[in-house]
């Protein structure tokens, strides 16, 4: 899992874990969430997306199970 830096306003970084399908968001506000069950596809079209950001929001944000890891500023 490499950590890659988002090219955003909004998303900071984010990683995937391949053997779980989790794929992990860390927005510039400081919180971060953990997706379930992402097909590397995805992360793959996220990764190489002109505009990740949009990208999440429309095939990401909604559509996967999720959970908060990290709080705004803690």
């Amino acid at each position: 899992m490499n950590k890659i830096k988002a090219n955003s306003s909004n998303l900071e970084s984010f990683w995937y874990n391949k053997d779980k399908k989790r794929l992990t968001i860390e927005f510039w506000s400081g919180s971060i969430y953990e997706y379930a069950d992402v097909p590397e596809q995805l992360f793959n079209e996220l990764r190489l997306a002109e505009s990740q950001g949009s990208y999440f929001y429309k095939n990401i944000r909604s559509n996967f199970i999720y959970k908060k890891l990290k709080k705004e500023g803690n």
